[in-house]
């Protein structure tokens, strides 16, 4: 998968700790597309150098961290206009980021004619599990968006030939869920999400050449949930969540909204009137990261954001482990 960069819509230093649903992003963003003021991509990488070494996060959802030996700046020619540019097309990963936005608005009923709905429809056609091991990507022509998509195989970065430089991967989620997928669950019926603690822990990295040392350490700070359902709700959730608890005499909603919880609410059943037999959907896991050169200080490489897209049948009975209790 990929990572995301610093235009998308979720400020990457400030999150929100309250839900919102789809309509309310999908007004704002589908005014901006009617203007032309987003692209699909952004920059594919951020970087954070310091005196000796400098670290990266790539469109692959990577950390590379380099110690330089020595540094050389170039300034760029003036280009010269030209009267006629040719057409110049490049497909270019779509991230992390990227992806969760395009799924929320095009699970929408609104954005389901946008590019972004054609994006939910590639992937329907080709199935979640085609994005372990295939990169989704963009066309650009000339620097603009033209709105097609394309499944590619999934290119890795590897650890340069060189011992100067570490490549610091950041899981996949793997979250929980409750009930479990890829049991159908019923209308109004909230799903809840959670991480075991083995699946929520810090990554960290150190690179020695010489004397020179470097290290980098991420660790999950919150995640947030877009159920796909076009009447739904995205989830936004600081910590790693609580399952679903059986023992508990209250009721699956009582439960749902106590602290510590994380849940998504489906209201449309799928697989009737012309829908699709499962709703797609995304859990992206935010990692607050940094890096330093030796014992200098921490330069933080913002929220990086990791996106796995889900998958979820509905149906229209009514829940079989709701409590008599409300």
């Amino acid at each position: 998968m990929t990572t995301e960069s610093s235009w998308c819509f979720w400020n990457r230093n400030r999150l929100p700790e309250h839900r919102t649903g789809p309509r309310l992003f999908a007004m704002a963003v589908i005014t901006l597309l009617a203007f032309g003021a987003i692209n699909f991509n952004a920059p594919s990488a951020w970087a954070v150098t310091g005196s000796g070494g400098r670290s990266s996060v790539t469109p692959t959802g990577d950390i590379v961290t380099t110690v330089l030996f020595g540094t050389r700046r170039t300034t760029p020619g003036r280009r010269r206009s030209s009267p006629a540019t040719p057409l110049r097309c490049r497909w270019t990963a779509v991230s992390d980021g990227t992806l969760e936005w395009l799924i929320a608005i095009g699970s929408n009923a609104r954005g389901r004619v946008s590019a972004a709905g054609r994006v939910v429809d590639l992937i329907n056609a080709a199935g979640p599990e085609a994005l372990t091991s295939n990169q989704l990507q963009s066309e650009l022509c000339n620097g603009r968006a033209t709105g097609r998509f394309r499944l590619v195989a999934f290119p890795r970065t590897s650890a340069q030939q060189l011992t100067r430089t570490m490549v610091t991967r950041l899981p996949l989620p793997n979250p929980a869920f409750s009930p479990p997928a890829p049991k159908p669950v019923p209308v109004g019926e909230p799903v809840f999400v959670s991480f075991p603690a083995n699946r929520w822990q810090a990554v960290n990295g150190i690179l020695s050449v010489g004397t020179l040392r470097a290290e980098v350490i991420a660790h999950p700070v919150s995640f947030r949930v877009v159920s796909g359902d076009p009447q739904g709700a995205t989830a936004t959730c600081t910590g790693r969540g609580m399952p679903f608890n059986a023992t508990d005499s209250r009721s699956s909603r009582v439960q749902a909204q106590l602290p510590g919880r994380c849940s998504v609410t489906y209201f449309v059943p799928t697989g009737k009137s012309g829908r699709p037999g499962q709703w797609i959907g995304t859990v992206t896991v935010l990692w607050a990261a940094k890096w330093r050169l030796g014992d200098g200080p921490w330069r933080s490489l913002g929220l990086i954001p990791r996106t796995k897209v889900t998958t979820r049948q509905v149906s229209e009975v009514s829940t079989a482990i709701e409590s008599t209790v409300k």
